[in-house]
């Protein structure tokens, strides 16, 4: 039931916990916060269909997601999204520099923006160190990209510029890296949308980011015609 979930989510501190789960606690170590929200998210989900005195719901999620951290313990590699200067290199920061200074390969989608970048700030690398991924990279390249990950590779994903993912391919590895057990890491830096917005004067307190509209004349009406009635700051790439 839920406030059995909530009851078992509470404690916050790590390896202090019973590590029965039929207590209603469970000891894991955690190897990011972001681990620990999918662990309460699936404990939430699982048990929220469960009956309130059956402990098999939350004992299944319980194995599961001790896998799941087990094997980012063991041997597996790290993803790091990394967002990139959008024009002015010297917005670049100082744990993108770290993070691309010591990851085993770089994924970029233009590998010319991001040699430019480590030529910048005097980054050495070898070619076969930096590999392009993109929108038509297709399936066969990202099984490979996952491979290299769960064989204890560290990869750094970027984009041409800005915060990969927006408007920009990447979510399919995410979405694989999270099945997979794969630690994501976030280096937080420049986005385009976000700039824009607390620059325009319009109401930032509801906004939806729309990305590229369709150029076909028809599709582009019929596209405006769907989002007429949002009624909040709506930001668009062109």
């Amino acid at each position: 039931s839920l406030p059995k979930v909530l009851r078992l989510c509470s404690p916050l501190k790590r390896e202090t916990m019973p590590a029965s789960p039929s207590n209603g606690f469970l000891k894991i170590t955690h190897p990011s916060p972001l681990s620990f929200v999918f662990d309460c998210y699936h404990w939430i989900l699982d048990a929220s269909y469960g009956n309130e005195t059956n402990d098999k719901n939350i004992n299944n999620t319980y194995n599961k997601r001790m896998k799941v951290t087990q094997q980012m313990e063991v041997g597996q590699g790290k993803l790091f999204i990394c967002a990139t200067p959008i024009g002015n290199l010297n917005d670049v920061s100082f744990r993108l520099l770290e993070t691309l200074k010591t990851v085993d390969l770089i994924i970029s989608e233009d590998t010319r923006t991001i040699k430019k970048l480590l030529s910048k700030f005097e980054i050495n690398y070898q070619s076969s160190c930096i590999e392009s991924y993109h929108d038509n990279s297709g399936e066969q390249k990202e099984k490979q990209i996952i491979e290299k990950l769960k064989n204890g590779l560290n990869i750094a994903l970027v984009s041409e510029s800005g915060m990969p993912l927006i408007s920009d391919p990447g979510y399919r590895i995410v979405k694989k890296c999270i099945n997979e057990g794969i630690n994501i890491i976030v280096i937080p830096g420049p986005n385009a949308a976000l700039c824009a917005l607390v620059a325009s004067g319009l109401a930032v307190d509801n906004f939806s980011f729309i990305g590229f509209l369709p150029k076909p004349e028809e599709k582009l009406k019929s596209k405006l015609q769907s989002l007429k009635d949002i009624p909040f700051t709506m930001i668009f790439y062109e």
